[in-house]
């Protein structure tokens, strides 16, 4: 086979000012990527942040509604064995039912394509829970719900407030109503 002509002086220059271009260009596209992989570590790191310091409990399912990740605190709020956590459906490791719950706050965003918000009571040991559940879509690349996590709060002590206030609202209310509606003249006082 016949060997290509060496290149002309001219030429040469040429490639090697092309070819010092493009190192230039990739220099430049790997430093942006770089920066892009630090920030998505600092996000990454702030995600993690929450998911592990916080005192809710948190799971991700796919389609299918099967867990495929969960914290800490969830294996915590799981009737399920940490064991058999992972690849079980929500409707196992949350609510211990058979069936996809008609409510399911994990099942919410896949259909809606939202965030989701539901409050479920739960029979635990030590009596009913009250759970307030968040639930966000997670999208893949192309922009097709994959996922949902789902953030658990256990809000029980704030019901038993909640349920004090609206006593005491009503009762402000009946000695209201009393104390307008007497025929006989009433007044209060201060020592």
């Amino acid at each position: 086979p016949k060997a290509d002509p060496p290149p002309l002086p001219d030429e040469s220059s040429r490639l090697v000012e092309e070819l010092k271009r493009k190192v230039v260009d990739y220099e430049r596209w790997f430093g942006v990527l770089d920066n892009q992989m630090r920030v998505l570590e600092r996000e990454r790191q702030k995600l993690a942040a929450v998911v592990n310091h916080s005192d809710a409990g948190f799971f991700v399912v796919n389609a299918s509604l099967r867990v495929i990740w969960a914290n800490e605190i969830f294996h915590q709020i799981s009737p399920l064995d940490p064991s058999r956590i992972q690849g079980a459906g929500c409707n196992e490791a949350l609510c211990q039912r058979d069936q996809t719950c008609d409510l399911c706050p994990a099942a919410a965003p896949f259909r809606t394509g939202k965030v989701a918000h539901h409050e479920l009571r739960l029979d635990r040991e030590g009596g009913e829970r009250h759970i307030y559940a968040t639930s966000v879509p997670i999208l893949s690349p192309s922009a097709v719900i994959e996922e949902t996590l789902v953030m658990l709060q256990d809000v029980t002590d704030l019901s038993v407030l909640r349920r004090s206030q609206d006593a005491l609202r009503a009762s402000e209310e009946r000695f209201r109503s009393i104390f307008q509606q007497a025929s006989a003249g009433m007044a209060t006082i201060a020592p």
